[in-house]
């Protein structure tokens, strides 16, 4: 798996998952026994055996490619901030897995005492293991990403693999718990979406130069929240007045918020999407043209 990761997006396909594996293997129980050299031995031949025959073939058709690959791409990405212009705050990540995980965000930090109860229960409690495994693997991938130099959202995805692990726990530990921050969460939401419903109908976006809107068009602005806003909306309207006590309701309706506003979003933003993108033009241009590509100077 590793191998592959590291086909697809470079040495960190191997870095990262190294690192949550050596923070965090000191949760697990002994085995008592030493595996002993032939099982990481296996693993090398296994990874060198999905990695080297492509890396050879490409440097031996393309000479600059790992220079380019291991210095420009993995090396510079990670320590320059000035060479790809992607610098953020220090609390960069940290925002991107509150607003990635949503209304489980909240479920994570309501159901925050009862992980640390666990945690120090030890032996005692059956997922203690688990949960100290999946928060330190999570913590040293959002402490590596921090660290580096460029940041985008996307880096840190892979922490929420074992931040969904670690929140299945706590849920399945602790659900009417689970269930009132879902509560409390709805609560919050309902005037932040019938403040949006608001501005959108008194179309305030027309108002707004659109450079603070990073290039979007206000014109655009006014269904995306007229969408987002109603699917808040009437979201906030069931989780405030119909989860008490619904456990099970409560759960449900926390996986049903993000897909159900993806999908509203979609015709919304089809417009804007269709202008950022190469497939007009494309289509303009026909399979039978040649197309010269050239370096962009300035955007």
């Amino acid at each position: 798996a590793m191998g592959f990761a590291t086909l697809t997006k470079g040495p960190v396909g191997i870095v990262v998952p190294l690192l949550a594996w050596f923070a965090a293997r000191g949760a697990l129980p002994s085995s008592g026994r030493s595996s002993g050299a032939r099982p990481i031995l296996v693993a090398i031949l296994l990874f060198a055996g999905v990695v080297a025959p492509w890396t050879i073939l490409v440097a031996i058709e393309e000479p600059e490619f790992l220079r380019y690959a291991l210095l420009e791409e993995t090396f510079l990405r990670f320590a320059s901030p000035a060479r790809f212009n992607r610098a953020g705050p220090v609390y960069f990540h940290l925002i991107g897995l509150l607003w990635g995980l949503g209304v489980w965000s909240i479920v994570l930090v309501g159901t925050g005492p009862d992980l640390v109860r666990r945690w120090r229960a030890g032996q005692a409690e059956a997922d203690a293991q688990a949960i100290r495994f999946t928060a330190r693997a999570a913590g040293v991938i959002l402490l590596f990403f921090t660290v580096c130099a460029s940041k985008r959202p996307g880096y840190i995805l892979p922490a929420m693999i074992p931040l969904s692990i670690l929140l299945s726990i706590l849920v399945s530990g602790a659900p009417r718990r689970a269930a009132g921050a879902i509560r409390t969460f709805a609560w919050v939401a309902l005037p932040v979406a019938l403040a949006g419903l608001t501005a959108a109908v008194f179309d305030f976006w027309s108002w707004i130069p659109p450079s603070l809107l990073d290039g979007r068009p206000p014109t655009m602005m006014r269904p995306v929240v007229m969408a987002g806003g109603a699917c808040l909306l009437a979201w906030a309207l069931v989780g405030a007045f119909f989860v008490p006590n619904r456990p099970a309701l409560a759960l449900a309706l926390g996986l049903v918020l993000a897909p159900s506003a993806y999908l509203l979003q979609l015709g919304p933003l089809a417009a804007y999407a269709e202008s950022r993108s190469a497939r007009g033009i494309a289509r303009l241009v026909g399979d039978e043209s040649d197309v010269v590509p050239q370096r962009a100077t300035a955007f």
